[in-house]
């Protein structure tokens, strides 16, 4: 303010201050504006550290803000849905590397927005200094699921503690390694037992949180796995294969990028069952199938491409194939995958 006082003092006389002080207001209106130009593509904003083109559209698209408000209006809407202040900062310190692993294309923009703020809040919480690098960050949403409920939510501070990790390594294959074999193994910890840490713990970083893990595992083995009467078989090009631990659960959602770690639970309690459909030449998932339990009789619920794409008419019926079986060998039937495919027809 001392500054923009002394400018206006330059001036020859009150008229030409008064016209530079009126220029500057609008530009600052101007910057506080959101606006689409040509071709709908955002040709100001806020006067932040970063744009967020694409958060401003969700939000515009959503119906939370209209296409003219100020940042004034975004922020207070973002504000009523759950953000904290905090938060908000936060983002617009860093731009749409805050919340660009929660995005995702399967789901409607209302709940991008919800999962967006959601992930964002998350990771102030955890008092981070800069964002979740983004392989972190997915692997974090798809191990909690796509739509970030609170009853899967992890401790944030888990977050400063994988991030020490991360940065400690010295190329991609090293932090590949960590995120398949500790962060993920870590977060479905987390998510299912809830452990509790104390100060000394958390401020020991993440070498106190994988050797807690270990003991853990070690203490409880049983916890993370269920039984599959239907084994692993092979159909055509095809591989089915039954996943029978929260570990393997996790690394299929985070693979096939939907909410398939949620079931986690279910399957312990016996109520759920999960195989994943690959192919044979390079292993690589190419569906998800759930079967449920009820009245005595395991049906098919659901085939699940990635991002939740609509499967196929032969992988559905491939779904009901397994829904066969698994029946079957629930009950200690023998039957064939062959007879059972012959059968659809």
């Amino acid at each position: 303010m001392v500054g923009y006082l002394k400018s206006l003092k330059s001036f020859p006389n009150f008229k030409a201050a008064s016209i530079y002080a009126r220029t500057e207001a609008i530009k600052l209106a101007t910057l506080h504006t959101i606006r689409r130009g040509d071709g709908g593509k955002f040709e100001v904003c806020a006067r932040y550290g970063h744009v967020l083109y694409k958060f401003q559209k969700l939000a515009i698209d959503c119906g939370i803000v209209k296409q003219g408000d100020d940042m004034g209006c975004l922020k207070q809407a973002c504000l009523e849905t759950g953000l904290s202040a905090a938060g908000w900062r936060f983002m617009n310190r860093h731009g749409d590397t805050t919340f660009k692993a929660a995005i995702q294309s399967s789901l409607d923009c209302q709940t991008n927005l919800m999962n967006i703020l959601t992930y964002v809040e998350w990771q102030q919480q955890a008092g981070l200094k800069y964002p979740l690098p983004q392989s972190m960050g997915e692997c974090y949403v798809m191990t909690v699921g796509m739509i970030l409920d609170s009853d899967f939510k992890i401790d944030p501070r888990i977050a400063v503690a994988g991030v020490k990790r991360w940065f400690e390594f010295e190329n991609d294959e090293q932090r590949s390694s960590f995120l398949h074999t500790e962060w993920v193994k870590v977060l479905v910890w987390l998510r299912d037992e809830k452990p509790s840490f104390d100060r000394n713990q958390w401020h020991a970083g993440w070498g106190a949180v994988w050797r807690r893990y270990l003991t853990q595992v070690k203490l409880n083995a049983n916890y993370y796995k269920w039984v599959s009467p239907l084994n692993h078989f092979s159909i055509d090009r095809l591989n089915v294969i039954p996943l029978t631990d929260s570990y393997k659960v996790a690394l299929e959602g985070l693979q096939m990028r939907h909410c398939v770690s949620t079931y986690s639970e279910l399957c312990f309690l016996g109520e759920y069952r999960l195989f994943s459909i690959t192919l044979k030449a390079n292993n690589k998932a190419i569906a998800t199938v759930g079967l449920s339990f009820g009245t005595g009789v395991w049906r098919l619920d659901q085939v699940k491409q990635k991002c939740n794409k609509e499967p196929t008419d032969l992988l559905i019926k491939i779904g009901k194939a397994i829904s066969k079986l698994y029946q079957a060998a629930y009950v200690r039937e023998v039957i064939t995958p062959s007879k059972i495919l012959v059968t659809n027809h």
